[in-house]
């Protein structure tokens, strides 16, 4: 649960809108093996998740919400 609150918290700072986000978390992804990050978070794989964000969080640039 953790891990999905993480990861819930960085869709938030990289989407638009909170509706952006949350279509995100359920939707199946190439990124993670086309699996939604919720899945993911629930089966255990969330810090592959978070980290991918985090990477992206980082070359955001600051200023750009």
């Amino acid at each position: 649960i953790m891990d999905l609150l993480r990861i819930y918290n960085n869709a938030l700072e990289l989407f638009a809108s909170e509706k952006e986000a949350n279509d995100w978390l359920i939707t199946p992804n190439p990124h993670f093996y086309n699996t939604s990050p919720f899945v993911m978070a629930m089966s255990g794989r969330g810090r592959q998740v978070y980290e991918t964000q985090e990477e992206l969080l980082g070359a955001k640039p600051s200023g750009s919400d």
